[in-house]
């Protein structure tokens, strides 16, 4: 299941039911989870990122393109849940834009940096112990 296409949206789904069974919101928050690993999804299979994790020498290309991926998968979740769950039903707290935007740009650097350490240093270990 790792590193097929579609496994980021199927991971992201099932991650997302396990949180939902601890969420005050239930399945409302399933659709985080799902917007994101789509997102990973739409933009690893058309730039072959899957083929590219799994060979020897991914390149330099492969950082770039989960970084982008990761941040943009990240804010598109984060405007799903503040769209949807914050202005539309009003099931979240509206912290105002001040809040809002720190916590994106948060979201921002942590992705950057989990998505760089995740090419870097755990692809290596994946591809040796041939879980890839």
């Amino acid at each position: 299941m790792i590193g097929r296409p579609l496994s980021a949206t199927m991971i992201s789904t099932i991650a997302g039911l396990i949180y939902s069974f601890q969420s005050q919101l239930f399945l409302l928050m399933l659709g985080t989870f799902f917007i994101r690993g789509l997102i990973l999804d739409l933009i690893f299979i058309p730039t072959r990122a899957y083929e590219r994790a799994r060979s020897e020498n991914p390149g330099r290309s492969l950082i770039a393109i989960s970084i982008i991926s990761m941040v943009l998968s990240g804010f598109m979740a984060g405007i799903y849940q503040y769209l949807f769950l914050v202005l539309f039903l009003r099931k979240l707290v509206d912290f105002g834009s001040f809040i809002v935007s720190t916590i994106f740009l948060v979201s921002i650097i942590s992705n950057i940096i989990a998505s760089y350490i995740v090419v870097k240093y755990l692809l290596p270990k994946l591809r040796a112990h041939r879980w890839l």
